[in-house]
């Protein structure tokens, strides 16, 4: 492991990393990075994590992770990059694209087929290609939040081994029909963000369409009568399901990444809504 991070780097000489043939994590978050060079990584062929979260990274060479067939891990989240060149990583597990300025990743851009994570937050997103999700047969946490979806993404019916969905803070407005026909089939889906998505209920047969749910969070919501969710009580209660936000992690010395947490959620609630107050008595 060969931490840089926090260092004000800014740059990457090219083949400065070839004397450490044997390195397997390389953290160069929260420096000042512009631009990742074609040599920038040469001599890592055992490289698994590189984290580059959190530079000012604008470019980075179509031929970068060439030869970087081991990578596990790839971080580049709150950059300023407008491009991404094509990834061509079989083993890559864990991809972090959030918070820049790259278009919608397209069928080409992601041939990860052995994807496991990929995180999408805070890229100005308004569709999900469904030849895009349909390479990642492998993909089980999808991060879209704080983007410009209206709806939830038809590409959705692509993933179904998909266990955690995080939708936080899109214009989604309310669930139609055709939404839960595209959630219905997310039968192995665990963990569902819908907070502050300007959803105002949920209705009765949404516990019945995701049985394997665990985690729900809708806060942040206009849900201005809890009438219509009355149903929460035996509809999430009796399974286990716990309802709230997701926990944030504890304050760390480093900083932490422009990517909202989402890997543990409020367990052990019961599920039912707190009860309107009754007026006082004059």
């Amino acid at each position: 492991m060969l931490d840089l991070s926090q260092n004000k780097l800014s740059r990457l000489p090219g083949g400065a990393f070839r004397p450490l043939s044997e390195l397997r994590n390389l953290d160069l978050s929260n420096n000042q990075v512009e631009h990742v060079s074609q040599e920038s990584f040469a001599g890592l062929a055992l490289l698994e994590r590189l984290y580059l979260f959190n530079n000012r990274i604008q470019s980075i060479h179509p031929a970068a992770f060439q030869g970087l067939g081991q990578l596990l891990e790839l971080k580049l989240q709150g950059n300023q990059l407008t491009s991404l060149p094509a990834l061509r990583m079989p083993k890559l597990l864990l991809l972090d694209l959030s918070y820049n300025q790259i278009p919608p990743p397209e069928p080409a851009d992601l041939q990860t087929p052995n994807l496991e994570g990929l995180h999408m937050a805070g890229m100005g997103l308004r569709e999900l290609d469904p030849g895009l999700t349909a390479g990642l047969g492998n993909l089980h946490g999808l991060d879209l939040s704080q983007n410009q979806l209206r709806a939830v993404p038809e590409a959705l019916r692509e993933v179904r081994g998909l266990t955690r969905l995080n939708l936080a803070g899109n214009p989604v407005g309310r669930l139609r029909p055709e939404d839960f026909q595209k959630l219905e089939q997310l039968r192995e889906l665990q963990e569902l963000d819908l907070s502050n998505t300007n959803l105002q209920g949920l209705p009765r047969e949404f516990r019945q369409l995701l049985p394997r749910l665990q985690g729900l969070s809708v806060a942040e919501n206009p849900f201005n009568c809890l009438c219509p969710l009355a149903w929460f009580p035996s509809g999430f209660g009796r399974a286990g399901c716990g309802w709230g936000a997701p926990r944030r992690p504890a304050a760390t010395s480093r900083p932490s990444t422009p990517a909202r947490s989402w890997s543990g959620w409020t367990t052990g609630i019961s599920g039912v809504p707190p009860r309107p107050r009754s007026p006082r008595p004059r």
